[in-house]
């Protein structure tokens, strides 16, 4: 996996084909069938429309101010972390998820501070709106209030519609509301465990 994913960086100095994509475009092929699927490829608003719109409103109020975006994107991952913490408190002690939120902070992983601080707008978006998401289900899971199971579907199709690397965090939304109902029950039978997918898998899968 490794190999796979820096072998382009190493030989053509690119993060990956996806994003080597543009270059294609400045060779103006001669093709106007390839012009218009190397145009698809490239312009992801159609399949962003959240990410898209927060990237153009924060444009217009940032402009090229780089210290603006940079403290947005540190701010959206920090309150991220927050929502991710307020969740994993009701499954692991504290001094675990102290030091899950402690490490977290520091997001040496999270390219797209350093080296393209507006990319917060799609990359950390989706995972503020998956966390929030979260936090929202596992609330309800807890007090079993409806408007906390509203929001929690309405944060996750903002996630979805933020960036297409939310499909891989879905098992957790799915299943960690259902472990913590189960934690709290002594036995479960089939007609609970009906409710629990009915209530927390088949809407995510039919949203995604």
């Amino acid at each position: 996996i490794i190999f796979i994913s820096y072998i382009n960086y190493f030989l053509y100095g690119g993060f990956g084909s996806g994003d080597d994509i543009g270059h294609l475009l400045n060779k103006n092929p001669e093709n106007l069938a390839m012009k218009k699927i190397l145009l698809g490829l490239t312009q992801n608003s159609p399949a962003r429309p959240v990410s898209s719109t927060i990237l153009e409103i924060i444009i217009y109020f940032a402009n090229n101010n780089p210290k603006f975006y940079i403290i947005c994107s540190i701010l959206t991952w920090l309150v991220s972390v927050f929502f991710i913490s307020c969740v994993l408190l009701e499954f692991l002690n504290k001094s675990t998820v102290y030091l899950f939120a402690l490490l977290s902070s520091f997001p040496f992983f999270a390219t797209s501070i350093f080296g393209g601080p507006y990319l917060f707008t799609s990359y950390f978006t989706c995972i503020l709106f998956w966390s929030i998401s979260l936090f929202f289900l596992i609330k309800f899971a807890k007090t079993k209030k409806t408007i906390f199971y509203c929001f929690g579907l309405i944060f996750l199709i903002l996630s979805l519609l933020s960036l297409e690397y939310i499909p891989p965090l879905l098992p957790l939304t799915m299943f960690f509301p259902i472990v913590y109902e189960i934690c709290k029950i002594d036995s479960i039978n089939k007609k609970l465990f009906s409710k629990l997918f009915l209530l927390y898998v088949l809407p995510v899968i039919i949203i995604s």
